[in-house]
């Protein structure tokens, strides 16, 4: 996620008068990631920082007042981008194929249907479900931003959240001006149709021109994402030698519980179990082939207390032993 995500979080906090350092100290964020344009955190940190804000702040409603302070120029050239289209419909189409500036993985669409136009937010499966604030903060973001841009009071048909409705939903009256929905499939504001042509104030197609090319750039510079699976095989064969390749390091080095952990490699139809025995399998293969390296060493490099839990699992893997597999390399190599 675009470390601009959790600003908003911070400025708050910052408005109230709290003290942010202690906050961003514990959640691993340095202060530069949040003056850098071009910063990108992990999903779970920038997450692990709003639920810190929510807890230091005590404002069940941070992400709806988090959002109501948002000004032009927020998210950097993204925003502007859009606030420099010429219609509601072109700025809201344009932050469907934009957003991966702000988030990897989130997906968000703009559909019409029944005379309504909807834009929804949803995360993929593998991921879980926004937290309460955030969802929030995005949808309440998204109609602050709209009324600002095009000086309309603008009032949705319809406001959907995901998460379970809260005991108190005056706020979410006070800012949408409608009942909003809960335990919906996505979280999304709906309008009618006609809206989309509403014109923006600061509408400049010069200008959108030269903003939208850069955007596209900064589009292609971002770096390709990594999966879930590819971030657990990463800090595995980081820690394997130490003894850091530990369900508990690797979750808390992802910034989730094993609990969750384990949940979320279901989901990708795998386990944490087979992700580091197919890790320690290629790289056994890939050690063995190093004849300088004695076996006991192999053992040691991918983890194993002694060489006999290596020989026992290495007969697992291929059928035959790393003794054996030095012997006849190309044969085991072609069985396995």
């Amino acid at each position: 996620m675009s470390g601009r995500t959790v600003l908003p979080a911070i400025g708050r906090l910052l408005a109230l008068g709290m003290d942010i350092e202690p906050l961003l100290k514990e959640a691993g964020v340095p202060r530069a990631a949040l003056e850098d344009a071009d910063a990108r955190l992990p999903h779970e940190v920038a997450l692990d920082v709003w639920h810190r804000a929510v807890r230091l702040s005590g404002d069940a409603s941070l992400g709806i007042h988090a959002a109501e302070s948002v000004r032009p120029g927020a998210f950097d050239v993204l925003d502007y981008t859009l606030r420099s289209s010429a219609t509601l419909g072109e700025a809201w189409g344009r932050l469907t194929r934009y957003y991966r500036l702000l988030h990897d993985a989130a997906q968000v669409r703009l559909t019409v249907s029944g005379g309504l136009a909807h834009l929804t937010h949803a995360l993929p499966p593998s991921l879980p479900p926004l937290p309460r604030q955030v969802a929030e903060f995005i949808l309440t973001a998204l109609m602050v931003a709209s009324r600002q841009a095009t000086g309309v009071d603008l009032i949705p048909s319809r406001v959907s959240f995901h998460h379970a409705a809260p005991d108190d939903v005056s706020e979410h009256v006070r800012v949408f001006r409608c009942e909003p929905r809960f335990e919906q499939p996505h979280n999304g504001v709906s309008v009618a149709q006609a809206v989309l042509e509403t014109p923006l104030l600061k509408a400049d197609s010069g200008l959108s021109t030269v903003l939208e090319r850069h955007t596209r750039e900064l589009l292609a510079r971002l770096p390709e994402v990594q999966g879930l699976v590819e971030r657990v095989r990463a800090h595995a064969a980081e820690g394997l030698a130490s003894g850091g390749a530990t369900n508990e390091r690797i979750a808390k080095r992802l910034h989730m519980s094993v609990r969750t952990l384990h949940r979320r490699m279901r989901d990708e139809g795998t386990s944490l179990q087979e992700v580091v025995d197919t890790l320690r399998r290629e790289l056994a293969l890939r050690y063995l082939e190093d004849r300088r390296l004695a076996i006991p060493e192999v053992a040691y490099l991918l983890g194993f207390s002694e060489a006999s839990a290596f020989h026992r699992a290495f007969r697992r893997w291929t059928g035959t032993t790393p003794a054996e597999h030095r012997r006849a390399p190309q044969a085991v190599m072609g069985d396995a």
